[in-house]
């Protein structure tokens, strides 16, 4: 990684009040049952590391693909009736217990049935790759694919 991405490649709950999700799209939604007696949610996503804006109003995104793994959660409800899984939000609600109240949010509606919501421990997002400048609003199969592959130091596909 270059000095531009000095926040670095894997995050936690500390760092949660300095990221934001907005606009990253989730391409796959699971439970994994990580260890005996311990369930996490995980996300698969296109995680938006950077945006730069030159004096004549061109947009430079810098996108790399992420899991986003919340611990030890429970009371999973999923709320998806659309097939647009861009984040507004993430929202977080401190508890008392041991889990912290949760919301993934796919709209700028709070009215909106558009949510997943779960009570967790803790989280952790982990960059799969480096960051690469990007021109839409989500990396495609291929482009992810490339990317894990080369981190991994794998050929090319062909």
């Amino acid at each position: 990684m270059t000095d531009e991405y000095a926040n670095g490649t894997r995050w936690e709950d500390a760092d949660f009040n300095n990221m934001s999700w907005h606009d990253c799209y989730i391409h796959t939604l699971g439970i994994d049952k990580a260890m005996p007696f311990r369930t996490d949610l995980v996300l698969d996503l296109d995680y938006i590391c950077r945006v730069t804006k030159t004096s004549n109003g061109t947009l430079h995104i810098y996108m790399a693909p992420a899991f986003l793994r919340f611990l030890d959660v429970c009371n999973v409800c999923i709320r998806i009736s659309r097939e647009d899984l861009h984040i507004f939000c993430i929202d977080r609600v401190f508890n008392t217990d041991e889990r912290d109240h949760w919301t993934i949010r796919f709209t700028d509606s709070y009215e909106q049935d558009h949510r997943i919501e779960f009570d967790a421990a803790a989280f952790v997002q982990e960059l799969r790759s480096s960051p690469v400048e990007v021109g839409g609003c989500m990396l495609s199969q291929q482009q992810r694919e490339e990317m894990i592959r080369q981190e991994r130091g794998q050929p090319p596909t062909e």
